[in-house]
């Protein structure tokens, strides 16, 4: 089972890792390329492996004036300065750590680290799967993974404050970070959702892997994966989670509602107004509604796909959700301009 065609993964892998600019001012951004051993990842990998794939970005050493670098140095020696704020990003279905590099680049700038996963059996940069589609309740399980992975690392394991973590992501990576911020899903109340809305965006076939909604929840329902949430459930979460940043959030029915008026964190929402994907009233509202500390704001005629990398208009081989962006520029300043005023404040970027 396959989900983007090989020559749409390398489209993607072109258009985001070579279209850095060659001449840049600002600070030096550096990214690492991981790998972490995670058993969760096999029932969802097409090759059954137990492969998680993490990316980190974070301020590096360099120059803050003008030179010929590009913004993200692959392995640069990072900055020094202390323990940073870090952010966990999850990226939407079917998406990769790398489309939200916009999103995390920035941040990074910033002076925070950001940990980003390639999440197993739902990602472009690799085969899809169903389980991968469905098991979506593992995403968490998967950041926290990264964060201990990187954690351990001696060289950016250092440049971590375990004290002052906040989560973001978009659509899927929605449904993650609130996760991670608190939210417990019951697999009953998605098919209830399902029943009653069959036409609502999240119920349908999405256009990166077209898996029925019927396949999905057959998986959600089976016994291993009410063990599997079970066990999720009895594990104390870590690490503690300070703030949300959540960029048109998915799948928002799947949560018990009494579990999003429970999060006590700061949570800031950026929806498209345009957005058929994910509809706002029964996503991104629907949290804004049930969650006491959260704020929203909504882009006038953004669409879903607004909070992906900017696709080049010439772009020589375009992916299917290009065709779908309308407000990028929009969308991206929106949602920065929220993350780096909610982050400042909460988890802060540095401690020297």
């Amino acid at each position: 089972m396959t989900g983007l065609r090989a020559p749409l993964r390398l489209a993607l892998l072109l258009m985001l890792l070579c279209a850095a600019p060659t001449v840049w001012a600002g600070p030096f951004v550096g990214q690492r390329l991981m790998t972490a051993d995670h058993p969760p990842a096999a029932a969802r990998n097409a090759d059954g492996s137990t492969r998680l794939r993490v990316t980190v970005w974070y301020p590096a050493a360099g120059d803050d004036g003008a030179g010929t670098a590009p913004p993200v140095v692959r392995d640069a020696p990072p900055a020094a300065g202390g323990r940073r704020g870090v952010i966990l990003l999850s990226h939407g279905f079917g998406g990769a750590a790398v489309a939200m590099g916009w999103f995390a680049r920035t941040m990074a700038e910033a002076g925070y680290v950001v940990i980003g996963v390639d999440h197993p059996g739902n990602n472009g940069l690799e085969a899809m799967t169903k389980a991968g589609a469905a098991l979506f309740f593992e995403r968490p399980g998967d950041l926290r993974r990264a964060f201990d992975h990187v954690a351990a690392d001696p060289v950016l394991g250092p440049m971590l404050d375990p004290g002052r973590v906040a989560a973001a992501g978009f659509s899927a990576g929605g449904f993650t970070a609130l996760a991670l911020g608190g939210a417990r899903m019951e697999t009953g109340l998605l098919r209830r959702f399902c029943t009653a809305n069959p036409d609502d965006g999240v119920c349908r076939p999405q256009l990166e892997f077209a898996v029925p909604i019927d396949e999905v929840l057959a998986m959600l329902d089976g016994e291993s994966a009410r063990a599997r949430l079970a066990e999720i459930a009895a594990t104390p979460p870590r690490p503690r989670i300070r703030a949300l940043l959540v960029m048109a959030p998915a799948i928002v029915q799947a949560f018990d509602p009494a579990s999003l008026a429970a999060i006590d964190v700061e949570t800031r929402l950026i929806l498209g107004g345009a957005d058929s994907v994910t509809p706002n009233a029964t996503n991104g509202l629907a949290v804004a509604a049930l969650v006491p500390r959260a704020h929203h704001q909504t882009i006038p005629d953004a669409g879903h796909y607004d909070f992906l990398t900017a696709c080049a208009a010439d772009a020589p081989n375009p992916l299917p959700f290009c065709a779908h962006q309308r407000q990028t520029a929009a969308a991206h300043r929106a949602a920065i301009t929220a993350a780096l005023d909610l982050f400042a404040r909460t988890i802060g970027a540095r401690t020297e």
